[in-house]
């Protein structure tokens, strides 16, 4: 038996002899079939469109941590430049100060205001305003406003109804809640059935 190198695949040269006592060589070559080549393309393409949607899940899973994040640090700050009584401009004649408040303007955009008030009513005053970086999620409640009180006071009781639910497109949602005191709370995330 000899090898036989310097071919693409390695050749196995065999003696054999027949009932005449001819020689002669059989050849083997060794490699991989056609159909084996295509059961172990087929099974990495599966692996590989299974890891891609898992990825895009968990891609905008982390989105939407980070934008209710970026919603419950603004609300925090609303709360600490209330508590502060931090006036960013002055209040016109005739109003006092009444807080600061986070205002829902649409389904991606947001802002933050300091409010003046003149008999309940809180004139705005607009400090900044905040966007989503992703198109893929949104604000599901409805639009409206957090007013939080000065001097710890909490949250005004006509502020919007809690909680604020975030929602991206593959249907994952969390829940961002406030209560009456102004803790603000961001550890509901629900995956399904939102």
């Amino acid at each position: 038996m000899a090898t036989v190198v310097g071919h693409r695949f390695a050749t196995t040269v065999l003696d054999r002899t027949d009932k005449n006592n001819h020689t002669y060589m059989t050849n083997f070559e060794k490699g991989f079939t056609l159909i084996e080549l295509l059961v172990v393309i087929g099974i990495v393409l599966v692996l590989t469109g299974e890891s891609l949607a898992y990825y895009s899940t968990f891609t905008q899973q982390k989105q939407l941590e980070a934008e209710a994040k970026k919603i419950a640090d603004v609300l925090d700050l609303a709360k600490k430049k209330a508590t502060a009584s931090h006036i960013y401009t002055a209040c016109d004649g005739g109003t006092d100060f009444a807080g600061y408040e986070v205002a829902l303007l649409s389904s991606s955009k947001y802002q933050l205001n300091q409010c003046c008030s003149a008999g309940g009513s809180c004139t705005a005053k607009i400090v900044s305003n905040y966007e989503f970086q992703s198109n893929a999620i949104s604000i599901k409640s409805l639009t409206g406003a957090i007013l939080f009180k000065p001097l710890s006071q909490g949250i005004a009781p006509n502020s919007l109804g809690n909680p604020i639910t975030l929602k991206t497109a593959t249907g994952q949602c969390m829940d961002i809640s406030i209560s009456p005191a102004g803790l603000i709370d961001t550890s509901a995330v629900y995956t399904t059935g939102c």
